[in-house]
């Protein structure tokens, strides 16, 4: 697990490295400082994508190389082919269910009116970018690192209660930073974790927690883009 954090830190240097010149030859950044460059949510989003895909790809290869297995049935993915849609209507669900829930702790632990995700959000362009983004690619690599390696390892050592709420403490950590660790937003991102774990641990399928995550994300993708007519008026979202 430490390795495959290693090899993302590594990889997203290397593609910042890589992509920084690159980007500045765009004709929208080519008068644009470096530092503006790497704050724009696009290229943001770019460089982590890249990233992540490095370390799909080296986990990949670590299972089939280091433990001759075939990766997919290795990380128990499990496509649930015939309840595929409930897992999704899970995620839509939880959403819903969730944003009540928020909204009255916020008024016992208020957030910061601003916070660091608010920043993807600055343009049409960019806010359309995240949601495919947040709704299809972040659920994939998420999952296979917290239900597909995270999981088993600590559930074969502490057993599955303590390494449910064990991952999905750090499910909420790795969200932290966009939040600014406000307690609202973090608390409904454990819950999250929770939720998406113990699909994982009843199901044995992350491609089944991953279909909750989709759903969930995308629910609050949807109701963004409604709200802010179609991403057209974005203060509406702060």
């Amino acid at each position: 697990m430490a390795l495959l954090v290693i090899v993302f830190f590594v990889a997203l240097a290397v593609v910042t490295w890589f992509g920084l010149p690159i980007a500045r030859k765009l004709p929208s950044m080519r008068h644009m400082t470096a530092l503006a460059v790497l704050q724009s949510p696009i290229v943001v989003i770019c460089i982590e994508g890249a990233a992540e895909f490095a370390v799909l790809l080296f986990m990949i290869a670590l299972v089939r190389v280091s433990y001759r297995r075939p990766f997919w049935p290795a990380v128990r993915w499990n496509f649930p082919h015939s309840r595929w849609s409930a897992f999704l209507a899970i995620g839509f669900v939880l959403a819903l269910a969730l944003a009540p829930f928020e909204s009255g702790l916020e008024k016992v632990a208020p957030s910061p009116k601003q916070l660091p995700i608010d920043q993807m959000f600055s343009t049409t362009a960019a806010a359309y970018a995240m949601a495919l983004f947040g709704t299809f690619w972040a659920p994939l690599i998420e999952e296979l690192f917290f239900r597909g390696f995270l999981y088993p390892v600590l559930a074969r050592r502490l057993g599955a209660l303590v390494s449910v709420l064990l991952t999905a403490i750090a499910f909420a950590a790795l969200h932290g930073a966009q939040l600014a660790h406000a307690i609202a937003p973090l608390a409904v991102i454990f819950i999250v974790g929770l939720v998406l774990t113990i699909v994982r641990a009843r199901t044995r399928s992350v491609a089944s927690s991953m279909l909750v995550h989709m759903g969930y994300n995308g629910a609050l993708f949807l109701i963004a883009w409604h709200s802010s007519d179609h991403f057209r008026h974005l203060e509406k979202l702060t």
